[in-house]
C-alpha cells in the first residue's frame, strides 16, 4: 500500500509502473538511469541520457553560459 508521499509512475524504460517518492530523484530500470522529476506536466519519469564533452560544450555554446 502507498503512503501520501509515494506515487505510481509510467517508466520509458520498461513501459511498467514504478512506485516512487514524491521528490526528485534518480532510480535505476534494467541498468539504465531514470529521473523523477515534476515541471508544467507534473510528476513524471524522464530516462537520463549520457552526453559527451563536445556536446556538453555544445549545449553550453546554445543556452549562452560562459565559464568564469
Amino acid at each position: 500500500m502507498m503512503n501520501t508521499e509515494e506515487m505510481e509512475l509510467k517508466c520509458p524504460v520498461c513501459r511498467k509502473t514504478h512506485v516512487v517518492e514524491k521528490k526528485v530523484d534518480v532510480i535505476v530500470c534494467r541498468s539504465r538511469m531514470v529521473a523523477v522529476v515534476r515541471d508544467r506536466h507534473g510528476w513524471r519519469l524522464m530516462e537520463v541520457n549520457t552526453i559527451s564533452e563536445k556536446q556538453d560544450s555544445e549545449l553550453d555554446r546554445q543556452w549562452g553560459y560562459h565559464e568564469g
